[in-house]
């Protein structure tokens, strides 16, 4: 038992977690003074190469230990988050990038804005969209800005605001260009300096392996192998006491395009009746549901689908740039557990019918997540065709929670 005893400068006060890997302990550190989280490594892997690629020498000439095990969430399934065309998803929702969910190319920016992600929460007291479910939170990540710290924690520095906003931007080239540099803009937001935070882009993190550390310091590393600087980061960010809005009827060369919501009336070519959730409450399905900014509620209709269209009216014409939807009912009873996407069929396939334009056919994962296709039209009306569907889960539905029409109004 290691409680009560001191590893490199660290005295181990008590037990935090234990893993297959090693345990975590609440340790005080004597200079500076503070509490961190401190990762032993178990003593088998102490001379696993594996292990040993996580010490190095920094750009500096100095040692260097990366932090690393995180862990990761498998979601099933059985489960109501993503899945990948594989069955599953590496990933928890609450901190994943946007091109994760999108299954866009992906490099270290994706880890960064994970990153930003914790360093939200250690401000915040939450995760950036928490309180939602896991659909509904996987499409924050991709469309909405989250609020600013310190709205949620009165009393954070407003330059803390643009260091966590910088690390939480949608486009992987907006963000920060190393962990490194994130950490420089917050010690001198928290220190009252304006730091190098700004929106320019930044060159992809590099990949270069690791060169190894001196054997003779590499056992006594290896017991420290993992300080998590960020939870320590936590502690010291516990004792501190927006988003751009978009103009409406902008044009492609001034914002980029909005979601079209307002002034839109949509029919259906058949409806399945009203039902009752758990709780006793009236669920309907009216066609009006794909547009209403709710992710948990759907037009449903009964049967595989094929052949049903629902339509898009809209108000004015819009110019069109992308179209998506959600291929199924992404919702999760509140009161039996129960998820709809999994027990209703999946869309495998829908065509975008536009009057004077030719037909777009997309196929979908089976994700209960916005997915697009680019779609150029200037148009006053869209119908969305079901081409095909998955086999039932158990009710055989097919449902579509949103639609989704980026474009201009005209």
């Amino acid at each position: 038992m290691m409680v009560g005893t001191d590893v490199g400068g660290y005295s181990i006060e008590s037990v935090l977690g234990r893993g297959a890997m090693g345990v975590v302990y609440v340790a005080r550190q004597r200079s500076p003074e503070r509490k961190v989280a401190l990762k032993l490594i178990h003593p088998a892997f102490a001379g696993d190469e594996t292990f040993l690629i996580a010490l190095t020498s920094d750009t500096e000439g100095g040692d260097f230990c990366y932090l690393t095990d995180f862990g990761v969430s498998m979601w099933t399934a059985s489960s109501a988050a993503t899945i990948t065309a594989t069955g599953r998803m590496v990933g928890t929702a609450d901190y994943v990038a946007p091109e994760q969910i999108e299954s866009s190319s992906i490099d270290g920016r994706a880890d960064l804005y994970s990153l930003g992600c914790v360093l939200y929460e250690c401000l915040a007291g939450r995760p950036p969209f928490a309180g939602r479910s896991p659909p509904a939170t996987l499409y924050a990540h991709l469309h909405e800005e989250a609020a600013a710290p310190s709205a949620v924690r009165p009393g954070l520095p407003p330059v803390v605001d643009a260091v966590v906003a910088r690390a939480l931007r949608k486009t992987p080239q907006e963000r920060y260009g190393s962990c490194r540099e994130l950490t420089q803009d917050l010690r001198a937001a928290l220190a009252g300096s304006t730091g190098t935070t700004k929106t320019s882009p930044r060159a992809p993190v590099s990949r270069r392996p690791p060169t190894a550390a001196p054997r003779r310091r590499r056992a006594a590393w290896i017991a420290a192998a993992t300080v998590l600087i960020l939870a320590a980061a936590g502690f010291a960010f516990a004792e501190l006491r927006g988003q751009t809005t978009r103009q409406e009827g902008s044009s492609p060369s001034a914002a980029p395009p909005r979601l079209i919501r307002e002034g839109v009336q949509v029919t259906a070519s058949n409806t399945a009746p009203s039902s009752h959730d758990a709780s006793g409450n009236i669920v309907t399905y009216v066609p009006a549901n794909v547009v209403d900014g709710d992710v948990q509620t759907a037009w449903r209709t009964a049967g595989d689908g094929r052949g049903e269209w629902v339509t898009l009216i809209f108000e004015n014409p819009i110019e069109v740039v992308r179209i998506g939807l959600i291929p199924g009912y992404a919702k999760t009873d509140p009161q039996t557990g129960a998820n709809r996407f999994l027990q209703d069929r999946i869309i495998t396939s829908v065509r975008y019918q536009i009057s004077g334009f030719p037909p777009v056919t997309q196929t979908f994962r089976p994700v209960p997540v916005p997915q697009f296709v680019e779609l150029r039209a200037t148009t006053s009306l869209i119908t969305v065709k079901i081409l095909g569907t998955s086999k039932p889960g158990g009710l055989d539905y097919t449902a579509i929670s949103e639609i989704y029409v980026y474009g201009y109004r005209q």
